[in-house]
């Protein structure tokens, strides 16, 4: 279970700005256009291990900003901010999670291709309120650019876990 939720967090933190920055296509006829965007929304039940390997569920919200900025020369930047607050218990056991994950993709769209940088950082704090009950940190950093001919020119992936 802990591979699997691992693998989609690091697929998804890759896959969507990868898909945004294939969004600002159309945007290129307008110069210097920028967008901005602010939701909070609930969570329903999410599951997430815990250091013992039990499955909790989460709920609480979620707030997500997204900015978009595209220069009339082509430059564009994408930035994600997500941060959350989840409850959850587990045989009588309390428990408060706490996180955020910062995104950007940056780049340049020149004669229908284009350059791009993605880098993302997130964290994520599990806190026990039971005796004896293990928090559980988890930290994803990762970092990849693209030229123009699609190439992987530079790969940064490290993921970080901890229970204490």
């Amino acid at each position: 279970m802990k591979k699997l939720t691992i693998k989609k967090l690091a697929m998804f933190t890759f896959a969507l700005p990868l898909f945004m920055s294939s969004l600002a296509l159309p945007a290129l006829a307008m110069p210097d256009a920028q967008n901005s965007t602010d939701s909070t929304k609930g969570v329903i039940e999410t599951e997430f291990p815990t250091c013992d390997n039990q499955l909790l569920f989460l709920k609480g919200k979620v707030h997500d900003v997204f900015h978009f900025t595209i220069s009339d020369d082509g430059n564009f930047t994408f930035i994600r901010e997500q941060n959350y607050n989840l409850t959850g218990e587990l045989n009588g056991v309390s428990y408060v999670a706490n996180g955020g994950e910062n995104s950007s993709n940056t780049g340049k769209f020149m004669m229908g291709q284009s350059t791009t940088e993605f880098t993302t950082m997130a964290h994520f704090y599990l806190i026990s309120k039971g005796a004896n009950t293990p928090n559980r940190y988890m930290k994803i950093e990762q970092h990849v650019t693209i030229n123009r001919n699609g190439d992987v020119t530079a790969f940064h992936y490290s993921f970080r876990e901890e229970c204490q």
